[in-house]
């Protein structure tokens, strides 16, 4: 039975690739009905609810199951970090990859930018740019290394805004001239208020 679900496997593999979404996702569901336990064929079918049909719910269900039942399958990771993410379901994203970088079959600079995207929506962008140089060293992959160079460079640039806008928001409003509001003598034993501002995460 193994050999004739692996053969349906690379068939809906192959439909998906062509674009034949509903046709894929009943082979998978055919498959799943044969061998319930068949990760793989949970994976894709998350990826299929996901991407294709916006049931999140399902979608997750099916992730969690491909990960209980092939761990190894490394594309379940990073296609679940990619609804984590998108959801701003940011603890269980992080538990998730944690979990991932355990596993040797799953690449490491791809987990990394997947961290560091957590960061960058957190809008931490020094430790978005640290795990972003993280997945450049760790990949081999010159398509890959642009695309975390740029994610380096656009974290930058919203550091420097972030600082910006900060220090617009700081700066005293110029006074009127004319309207000034006459000085009080100060008070004895009278703490002067401190004019700092605290901002917290927006």
């Amino acid at each position: 039975m193994s050999t004739l679900i692996d053969q349906y496997f690379l068939e809906a593999d192959q439909l998906i690739s062509y674009g034949e979404i509903i046709e894929a996702k009943n082979l998978l569901e055919k498959i799943l009905s044969m061998e319930p336990d068949y990760g793989k064929a949970h994976n894709h079918l998350g990826w299929v609810y996901h991407r294709h049909l916006s049931d999140f719910a399902l979608a997750e269900k099916h992730f969690q199951l491909a990960i209980k039942f092939a761990p190894n399958y490394p594309a379940t990771y990073l296609n679940y970090a990619y609804l984590l993410n998108e959801l701003g379901q940011f603890e269980q994203l992080r538990y998730l990859l944690d979990n991932a970088l355990k596993m040797s079959s799953v690449p490491k600079s791809m987990i990394y930018n997947e961290y560091g995207k957590l960061y960058e929506l957190n809008e931490n962008y020094e430790m978005a740019i640290n795990e972003y140089r993280k997945a450049i060293r760790a990949s081999t992959s010159d398509e890959d290394i642009g695309s975390y160079k740029a994610n380096v460079s656009r974290c930058n640039d919203k550091k420097k805004l972030h600082i910006e806008e900060n220090d617009t928001v700081s700066l005293p409003k110029p006074k009127q001239e004319g309207t000034e509001t006459p000085k009080k003598a100060p008070k004895e034993d009278k703490k002067q208020k401190s004019s700092k501002r605290w901002f917290g995460l927006r």
